[in-house]
């Protein structure tokens, strides 16, 4: 008798791919759309979950082709999703590696009251003078940094460093790769808004994360 056996695939591995083979246009509307989808019914059916946010992850090709932002718009309309609860997480070195053209996008991205956050921030070469113009609402701090915090000094310094900057720009900051409580700690007291990695949640199915939201809605109310 056959089993099924489900592969786990890290996006560092087809992401690559689909980018080489031009698959990843295609991707990318089938996640956001997917996302949206997902979001908007959890929205309907459940009215106290309509401060709810989505993070959706856009690749380096996806953000130098025009049709996307067309994309992203009517996927918007059509799944009757709020742009405002949609953050689009773009890698510092897709918007510093095209400067020129990274500023009108994320302007166009922005007109549609979409939420956009840098990705992996601190792995580039970010100009400030740059960095100021853009019409961002967060940084997100690479894990690289945030699993070193304890054993390397440095790391710590670029932690606290980007946690200041960001304020002093008015955007929030998301540090990437928590995984133990010991540095989920260590960003409440360096003032971090907020953090995601596995010391939160492993990766779950659409399925889970909802029953998890419902147990937690269910705790609340009995506490």
């Amino acid at each position: 008798m056959r089993k099924n056996v489900t592969i786990g695939l890290s996006p560092v591995e087809f992401i690559p791919l689909a980018e080489e083979t031009g698959l990843i246009d295609a991707l990318g509307q089938w996640v956001l759309r997917t996302a949206c989808q997902t979001m908007a019914e959890w929205h309907r059916q459940y009215s106290e979950f309509d401060q709810i946010s989505i993070a959706v992850n856009v690749s380096g090709r996806q953000f130098l082709t025009p049709a996307s932002l067309s994309t992203i718009g009517a996927i918007l309309e059509e799944t009757g999703t709020d742009p405002a609860r949609v953050r689009l997480e773009i890698t510092e070195n897709s918007i510093i590696d095209n400067a020129p053209h990274s500023l009108p996008v994320l302007e166009e991205l922005r007109s549609h009251n979409l939420r956009l956050h840098i990705d992996d921030f601190g792995t580039g070469y970010s100009s400030l003078s740059f960095m100021k113009k853009l019409p961002i609402d967060a940084l997100k701090i690479d894990r690289s940094f945030v699993e070193t915090m304890k054993t390397d000094p440095i790391s710590e310094s670029i932690v606290r460093a980007t946690i200041a900057l960001a304020h002093n720009l008015e955007f929030s900051v998301t540090a990437e790769g928590v995984e133990t409580a010991e540095q989920a700690q260590r960003l409440r007291q360096l003032n971090c808004d907020s953090a995601q990695g596995y010391y939160f949640a492993h990766p779950m199915t659409s399925e889970a994360t909802l029953e998890r939201l419902l147990h937690s809605r269910s705790e609340s109310a009995t506490a």
